[in-house]
């Protein structure tokens, strides 16, 4: 046994009388056996003879130890949990000295406490940044999933502004079509571009209303309509509304446009709602662009250490 434990650098500058204090039990220990589990009390220090132990903190997998080799010797002297799993890699053959035997025995052996006490600095150094990794890590993982769900919501904006902009662009084709198919004239259509130019103006003067004055607004704006027996009202009331129009702007339209006050009408409102629809899409783009930023700010951390 003496010549077992000199292969140890722990005992390295024991005499061979001082090496016959350590009086230990080796035994085989099957691959995949549990050695020490993580958070017991310590066992006391755990001597490494031959194979390969894997080493785990949590689920976190830490480098594995080889024989000949020490682990433990921390815990064991500040009675304290062993704070990693011990996992036989492979077929090992190991030896434990009993806690209490083993501060003893380091508290007579100066060369053995020295050894001990010059390995707490870089282990607990190790530990700290391995803690502090994992914080890292979970507080990115939260964030990661925060930044998720801020993510999804301007996409899904983005998505549906799309989709509402292209409806959009083909009721304006239509109303065009139109135009064209009512024979309207070209002074005419010229003082129609200009109403269109006037509303979408006052569309982006128009602040937002909260929603009782925005449902008020429509309303009025119904009744303006219907008054003048205007085609599928209900289809331009809003827009028309929330860009601020009034029933004189209403009047010089259909002065103008006449039996195609319903196109005009159909081609100005589709108008106003592309230019929303745009200032939207462009606000959750550039919303998007920034979450992506913030997520780009994040690095991984590598993970890994040695426990004695």
């Amino acid at each position: 046994m003496i010549d077992e434990l000199r292969r140890i650098d722990l005992f390295e500058d024991l005499t061979d009388d001082e090496l016959a204090a350590w009086e230990v039990e080796m035994r085989t220990v099957p691959e995949g056996e549990v050695i020490v589990e993580q958070g017991t009390d310590s066992p006391g220090l755990v001597l490494l003879f031959d194979g390969t132990v894997a080493v785990s903190q949590g689920s976190e997998p830490l480098a594995p130890q080889s024989g000949p080799t020490w682990i433990g010797a921390i815990a064991a002297i500040t009675e304290s949990p062993l704070p990693v799993r011990l996992r036989a890699g492979t077929e090992c053959r190991v030896a434990i000295v009993p806690r209490e035997r083993f501060i003893e025995l380091a508290r007579a052996q100066p060369s053995v406490h020295r050894k001990v006490m010059s390995v707490i600095g870089p282990v607990m150094r190790g530990v700290q940044a391995r803690q502090s990794s994992r914080e890292r890590l979970t507080s990115l993982g939260t964030m990661a999933a925060g930044l998720a769900h801020e993510l999804n919501n301007p996409a899904a904006a983005a998505r549906r502004a799309a989709a509402d902009l292209v409806h959009a662009v083909d009721v304006i084709n239509h109303a065009l079509e139109a135009f064209v198919k009512s024979g309207i004239e070209r002074e005419d259509a010229a003082k129609l571009l200009d109403l269109q130019h006037e509303a979408l103006d006052s569309g982006r003067a128009a602040g937002q209303l909260d929603a009782l004055d925005a449902a008020d607004a429509e309303e009025a704006m119904l009744e303006i309509l219907e008054a003048r027996d205007i085609d599928g009202a209900w289809k331009f009331a809003e827009p028309l509304a929330a860009a601020g129009l009034d029933a004189d702007w209403v009047d010089r339209v259909q002065t103008i446009a006449g039996p195609a006050t319903a196109k005009t009408l159909a081609w100005v409102s589709a108008s106003l709602t592309a230019h929303d629809l745009a200032a939207e899409l462009l606000e959750s783009t550039d919303r998007m662009s920034k979450l992506v930023k913030a997520i780009k700010t994040y690095a991984y951390m590598d993970r890994g250490g040695v426990v004695k």
